[in-house]
């Protein structure tokens, strides 16, 4: 007979390679054994969350915080994720009239070093198409978290229209890629975790080209 511990680790090795559904029911068999496994039941809010299952990942994280959490790491995790979720879950629900404006506000708080741009991203990769035109502007622009966003949104969104743009930006020179960021140095310092990080200018380049090469083959292959 497996034990709790037992379906838990096969539910983890499900879920590392993506295989959500039986990752899902190992985690869920564990539950029936000892209901208060926090660790489990937060992965399976998680396994829910990936399935596109938010009300499921919300359902499992409250019920994950309503019990005893001893581990930090895990309670902390699990806030996080829950306040994430319910701020999806919230935009989600409203109804997009205005696609201009609403794409325009929502690239404003893209580009923002918050805890909400999360839900600007979500947001426009609902939108698609309409806000194609302003994520390829936005390759050229000088903020580097609304620039490497738009890279990656362009590839979730697979819109064509991109695969040129992105082509010239993964062979992009120094030279115009320091017109484009405005770096006059080697460096830039970069707040990562609340610290603050020199990253040198050619680092930032060759991620950049990185970023717009993968961006460009994903769109290519769909």
């Amino acid at each position: 007979m497996n034990t709790t511990e037992d379906h838990f680790q096969k539910g983890w090795a499900l879920h590392e390679k993506n295989r959500l559904e039986e990752a899902a029911e190992e985690y869920r068999k564990a539950l029936e054994i000892d209901p208060d496994f926090s660790l489990v039941r937060s992965n399976l809010g998680m396994v829910y969350k990936l399935q596109g299952k938010m009300d499921d990942a919300i359902r499992e994280w409250e019920q994950t915080l309503n019990r005893d959490v001893s581990n930090v790491m895990v309670r902390m995790n699990t806030e996080d994720w829950l306040k994430e979720a319910k701020a999806l879950r919230d935009e989600r629900s409203k109804t997009i009239i205005d696609y201009d404006s609403a794409v325009k506000s929502y690239m404003e708080e893209l580009g923002k070093a918050s805890d909400k741009w999360f839900v600007a991203y979500d947001a426009l990769a609902r939108i698609g198409q309409p806000a194609i035109e302003q994520l390829i502007e936005n390759l050229k622009s000088e903020n580097d978290l609304l620039r490497n966003r738009s890279i990656d949104l362009l590839a979730k969104i697979g819109d064509r229209r991109a695969i040129e743009p992105l082509k010239e930006a993964s062979k992009i020179s120094e030279h115009d890629f320091r017109n484009i960021t405005k770096l006059t140095g080697k460096s830039r310092a970069i707040n990562m975790g609340g610290m603050n990080i020199e990253v040198s200018v050619s680092d930032m380049l060759k991620e950049y080209r990185r970023l717009a090469h993968n961006a460009m083959k994903k769109i290519e292959k769909l």
